[in-house]
């Protein structure tokens, strides 16, 4: 809609939940059905350092470089 930002996109099938962050902001990711997560960050350029927070089904979160992140 005309915003500056950066998607950030992520597939992960075995998560119920995935959280994007960049220095402390963190932004919750949105889940299709079939293990896409999707973020929107306003306002930020490429290239980006971000971590993914990442809980699985148990309620275990853990934090990981996304191997992507990086630009070609």
């Amino acid at each position: 809609d005309g915003v500056a930002g950066v998607a950030v996109r992520a597939l992960l099938p075995r998560a119920v939940a995935v959280s994007v962050w960049v220095g402390e902001q963190c932004v919750a990711m949105s889940r299709d059905g079939t293990g896409l997560f999707v973020a929107f960050l306003p306002d930020r350029v490429l290239p980006l350092r971000y971590r993914l927070e990442v809980t699985d089904a148990q309620g275990q979160a853990v934090m990981q470089d996304d191997p992507y992140r990086f630009l070609p």
